[in-house]
């Protein structure tokens, strides 16, 4: 039987105040492993046993260091999201637009913040690339949060209402008011009505 998988977030953020504002949003949904320069982010990538679900930068500006290190999270992780903040244009944007780097800047990234994250909790979730893309792309036509993502990859699997409810942290009741609200957003009546929505768009992917 399924249960709820968490994402595993490397975060390189040398500000500190940055730091802690990104921990505040992907703790919730997973572990967070933060790192101060793109050497050492670099090197977290190379000797992670079981690597990481996604990996988010915030630096001033993009420099050849965090090139590298998107490269070898990419090799490593060929699928994670990546999410590059920066204050001023990326100098690499075309390198970085083909390898699919979600780029945003400082100030301007609210919206593509959420549809990382959940992007990168619904790939934890199923392991499929295909099925999170679908997760994103009706997260965005319905302007769904991070927790409505996470229900949404979840209505895929074959997870049962205690799992679920253990593994998201919240009442019998609360969970109730997500599904019932999400399958009205959706226009369908059950869960697993939705699963299977977002297994076909994700077969249409593949």
């Amino acid at each position: 039987m399924t249960e709820v998988t968490t994402a595993r977030f490397l975060l390189l953020a040398p500000d500190k105040q940055v730091r802690e504002t990104w921990q505040a949003r992907l703790e919730p949904f997973g572990s967070v492993r933060v790192t101060r320069t793109a050497e050492s982010a670099r090197r977290e990538v190379d000797r992670a046993r079981a690597g990481y679900t996604a990996l988010v930068v915030e630096v001033d500006v993009d420099t050849r260091e965090v090139q590298r290190l998107i490269q070898a999270m990419r090799k490593q992780a060929p699928e994670a999201p990546i999410l590059l903040v920066t204050e001023e244009p990326a100098r690499g944007e075309k390198l970085l637009a083909s390898s699919a780097v979600r780029m945003a800047m400082r100030g301007a990234a609210f919206e593509e913040t959420r549809y990382f994250i959940g992007a990168a909790v619904a790939l934890a979730q199923t392991e499929n690339p295909a099925i999170a893309q679908a997760v994103e792309g009706l997260a965005r036509n319905h302007e769904m949060t991070v927790k409505q993502m996470q229900l949404t990859a979840l209505s895929t699997t074959d997870i049962g209402r205690d799992a679920l409810i253990d593994g998201l942290g919240v009442s019998h009741n609360t969970v109730k008011t997500r599904i019932r609200h999400l399958l009205r957003m959706h226009e369908v009546e059950t869960l697993d009505g939705l699963g299977k929505r977002v297994l076909r768009d994700a077969l249409a992917r593949a």
